[in-house]
């Protein structure tokens, strides 16, 4: 599933680049795409991180959500008649992180011997 949402958003971001400059499609991309690794890897931190990671992972996660709220001030987006914020684009791709990526995906953390 997160697969499939990459490759949509970059199809978009693409077509953006085009009708809306570079600039503004790096934005949607990052606003999109940015929560959706932050969350999947939040939540592989948490589940099947070690000690460390349960709480290094989840920091640099909440740092990249905060940038990528900050690129979605820049983002607005409609579509079918619908206006949709960049907010909006940033809960579908941490719902997406969250739901559609599987922890196997992740790998194993380092066993300490």
């Amino acid at each position: 599933m997160a697969a499939l949402w990459f490759i949509i958003i970059l199809v978009i971001a693409i077509v953006l680049a085009f009708k809306n400059g570079p600039t503004f499609a790096l934005c949607f991309f990052g606003t999109t795409a940015i929560p959706c690794v932050a969350v999947a890897g939040a939540k592989w931190g948490l589940v099947a991180g070690d000690a460390q990671q349960k709480i290094g992972v989840p920091v640099i996660a909440l740092i990249l959500l905060a940038f990528a709220f900050w690129l979605s001030t820049y983002v607005s987006v409609t579509a079918f008649g619908i206006e949709i914020s960049g907010l909006v684009l940033m809960a579908i791709g941490g719902v997406i992180g969250l739901a559609g990526v599987p922890l196997a995906w992740g790998g194993q953390a380092p066993q300490r011997n």
